[in-house]
């Protein structure tokens, strides 16, 4: 399956492949434990299902991260050092849907 990339643009928002319901497994098997979306993508994706589950308590738009994207991921999400503040700022518009 085609990802976006240089002069190819996606024909729809939805999630690539079976990465959908990779999601939903997670959710079920996560037994109740919170679970944390981490998108890596070029351009927008329909996240509605994680953004509507009360299973998924976040989702953070990595886009395409430079190496130490692990450790940022870690600063972020346990506040290593006090000072982590994901306050949601994209630096792109985020459609709600395609419009075709």
């Amino acid at each position: 399956e085609k990802q976006e990339g240089e002069m190819h643009d996606r024909s729809d928002l939805e999630l690539p492949g079976q990465q959908l319901q990779l999601l939903k497994d997670a959710v079920t098997f996560s037994a109740g434990a919170p679970v944390v979306l981490l998108l890596f993508n070029a351009g927008p994706l329909n996240v509605s299902w994680a953004d509507e589950s009360p299973s998924v308590s976040a989702i953070i738009e990595c886009f395409y991260p430079a190496e130490t994207a692990g450790t940022a991921l870690y600063q972020v999400l346990t506040n290593a050092g006090g000072d982590s503040s994901p306050a949601g700022r994209l630096p792109a518009t985020w459609p709600l849907l395609l419009d075709t």
